[in-house]
């Protein structure tokens, strides 16, 4: 073979290897793992369950620094 057809198998050949790994990564993820989608829907959970957790800290937050401006502000009118 000349370097030319060598270069273009080479070529072919990782191609083939590259499209079959994310054929495997993302289509038949859940053939390999078949509770694929019970993990996805926990992460999601996990998820909201953080957002709603960093949400509360941050209105607790809010609240407390409010409470501490209208203090301020009180004794200023006193």
């Amino acid at each position: 073979m000349t370097d030319k057809k060598k270069s273009k198998s080479n070529l072919v050949y990782i191609c083939v290897i590259i499209y079959t790994l994310l054929n495997i990564m993302f289509n038949n993820s859940e053939e390999i793992n078949p509770h694929f989608h019970e993990n996805v829907e926990q992460q999601k959970e996990q998820r909201r369950y953080l957002q709603e957790a960093y949400a509360f800290d941050a209105g607790f937050s809010f609240n407390k620094l409010n409470l501490r401006l209208n203090l301020r502000f009180e004794k200023k009118l006193n």
